[in-house]
Formats: C-alpha cells, structure tokens, sequence
C-alpha cells in the first residue's frame, strides 16, 4: 500500500483491517458505524472499462441497487471517478456507499470505498465524500 492520508471528521478513528490496506470508521449510530476503506488494486485494459464491469458487479450482487450519482474530477493531482449508490443491505437495513476510483498509474488505482445507513445518509454522505475525495499521495522524493 502506498502511503496516503485522508482527512478524517470530528469522531472518525483509522482502524487495523486484514482485508484491506487502511480503513476508517465514524462512531456508531442505531447501531452500524459508517465506514470507510481503501485498497490499492491492479487492472487489466482501458480504466472505463474496468470502472464499467465493477459498478455491474455491484448491481449484479446488491440487491435494490441504484446509482444515484456520478462524477470525475481530480484528487490530488489524479484523475478519479466518485458515485453514490444505495442498495439494499442484510436484516432489510438500506445502504448508501460512496465509491472512488483514483488512477495512479497505468494499470494501478485506488479504491475507495466508503458506507453508511441510508437513513443517516443526510449526515454521514458528506463524511464519507469528503474523506474519499480529501486523499493526499505521497511525492516522489
């Protein structure tokens, strides 16, 4: 994983994970925690594609999933894609998630990844766009 750093709100702490190469939550609330992680992954071909075959991965495997919005823009000096999807999550609870891809190199991106409770989605939809989007990558030295 390469180094980066996020700007966490008021209540987020980093948290160890072994699935992931970092990862963030925000205090509990009805009882789920938002949550944020970020993997460093490789891909194959042109990056639309692979942008395109993973958001018919989520449709395909989330139950009532729906995009609700999507943009590219830059992320600290990166071209990224960012979209907010819902989807229908266990014991009938709605999700919203914000997923960022940030291109790194050919070949190599960042993936964000950020969730939270549909019906705290006023709140923490905010939290979790601005921790995807606040990413700084180290500099060559």
């Amino acid at each position: 994983m390469i180094g980066i750093e996020v700007a966490l709100p008021a209540g987020w702490a980093q948290v160890a994970s072994d699935l992931h190469d970092a990862a963030f939550v925000g205090p509990p609330q009805l009882g789920y925690r938002p949550m944020v992680v970020v993997s460093e992954e490789g891909f194959d071909g042109p990056i639309a594609d692979a942008v395109d075959a993973l958001l018919a991965q989520y449709a395909m495997a989330s139950p009532g999933y729906e995009q609700v919005d999507e943009r590219t823009l830059d992320i600290d000096g990166c071209w990224a894609y960012v979209s907010h999807h819902r989807w229908d999550g266990e014991a009938g609870v709605r999700v919203t998630q914000v997923l960022a891809i940030v291109v790194l190199g050919p070949g190599r991106v960042l993936k964000i990844d950020g969730v939270c409770l549909t019906d705290l989605e006023a709140r923490h939809l905010p939290e979790l766009d601005g921790i995807a989007t606040s990413v700084t990558l180290p500099r060559a030295a």
